[in-house]
């Protein structure tokens, strides 16, 4: 076995490794926002929209991690951050209708 193969073996092995670590950073990451999450939905900020926002951003961080470390796309091309960005602007705008709706100004009262 010559150098050049040792070396390329143990640069793989480092590879390997960076990622495992990586991986690691990432899953403690999700764990922390789901503690998070939690944490937010047991405190009042004074208004349900407010705790809704905290919430929807903690999740967003998520599967931001989840979407590109995980899946990989943070390293991919033009095309899939369009997609990326398109979706995540049309879930804010059915939030923001959401929001919108269940506002005490806009209920329906039923007779």
């Amino acid at each position: 076995m010559s150098n050049t193969q040792n070396q390329t073996k143990e640069q793989k092995v480092a590879e390997i490794q960076r990622h495992v670590r990586q991986h690691k950073i990432i899953a403690l990451g999700l764990v922390a926002g789901t503690v998070l999450t939690i944490w937010a939905s047991k405190m009042e900020f004074g208004n349900h929209s407010i705790n809704i926002a905290i919430a929807m951003v903690i999740a967003c961080t998520q599967a931001f991690l989840i979407v590109g470390f995980f899946m990989n796309l943070i390293s991919e091309k033009k095309m899939i951050y369009s997609v990326v960005v398109f979706a995540a602007v049309f879930f804010v705008v059915q939030m923001g209708i959401t929001l919108w709706a269940r506002s005490p100004d806009n209920v329906v009262q039923m007779r």
